[in-house]
């Protein structure tokens, strides 16, 4: 069993436009962990296979995920005509703990969202002509990781192409990105990498 020194916070967001939200705290070792306890908590359809899959039990049919993310993009981070929904991690570091107040968490900017999706999109177009495919962002330390997506069916989707949007001052860069899901969770913005307000590092630390 993990001791408590090797264990981290994590806040998850999940979101859906014109409904309520709803906010986890989860303690694990690592963001992956998290996610998987945080589902195996909140539906019991799922089941977890050796190998990282999982499997959702739904209206009489097994629906088969590779990897907790694919999940969670066809469940939580779908775009519907009327809605769209937001999903996200962010670590929460001893420190925090110990201020009188501290943000910790900011919602996507829907405006911030549907740029992002305007960049990517004629690249995707080169390849669709005229496709009005819906997006997701996941928010990586290198950049916005846009998604384009066809639903397949109920928390079923296919992922057409994922683009990355990597800024450095005013020059933005717009790349095809083809990571893997373990990629993805290696690469998450967990916000407080970035809070201003950080305290320093100790000395010698890394």
């Amino acid at each position: 069993m993990l001791c408590g020194a090797l264990m981290k916070h994590y806040l998850i967001f999940e979101g859906v436009t014109g409904s309520h939200s709803y906010v986890s705290l989860v303690r694990a070792p690592d963001p992956l962990a998290a996610i998987r306890q945080l589902l195996k908590k909140e539906d019991g359809d799922l089941t977890f296979e050796p190998g990282g899959a999982l499997m959702l039990h739904y209206s009489r049919t097994t629906i088969s995920h590779p990897h907790p993310l694919a999940y969670i993009e066809a469940a939580y981070k779908i775009v519907g005509r009327e809605w769209r929904s937001e999903w996200q991690i962010a670590e929460l570091p001893d420190w925090v703990w110990e201020k009188d107040c501290q943000d910790v968490f900011v919602s996507d900017d829907p405006s911030d969202i549907a740029a992002h999706i305007k960049e990517c999109r004629p690249l995707l177009r080169q390849e669709f002509p005229r496709s009005r495919a819906p997006a997701f962002v996941w928010h990586l330390r290198s950049g916005a990781l846009v998604t384009f997506y066809r639903r397949i069916r109920p928390f079923k989707i296919e992922v057409l192409r994922r683009y990355l949007i990597e800024r450095s001052g005013q020059d933005v860069v717009v790349r095809p990105w083809a990571g893997s899901y373990d990629d993805i969770v290696a690469q998450l913005w967990l916000m407080p990498e970035h809070w201003t307000d950080r305290p320093p590092e100790p000395p010698g630390a890394e």
